[in-house]
């Protein structure tokens, strides 16, 4: 059975959710001490970010 893809709300609430787990581990100094899932998922969002600005910039000049 395959699973439906993600609307654009389901992935920004998604977003926001690691972006939470982020906040609360930072908040409560433990950013050296979080879950290695939770470092791997904001390597990803920032991956994604630098795609999106390079896709961007790309539109721009092209």
């Amino acid at each position: 059975m395959q699973r439906r893809p993600l609307t654009r709300i389901e992935l920004g609430l998604q977003d926001l959710m690691e972006f939470k787990n982020f906040i609360d581990t930072q908040s409560n100094g433990d950013c050296e001490k979080g879950s290695k899932s939770t470092k791997d998922s904001f390597e990803k969002v920032q991956l994604r970010e630098a795609e999106r600005r390079r896709k961007n910039a790309r539109h721009r000049i092209g």
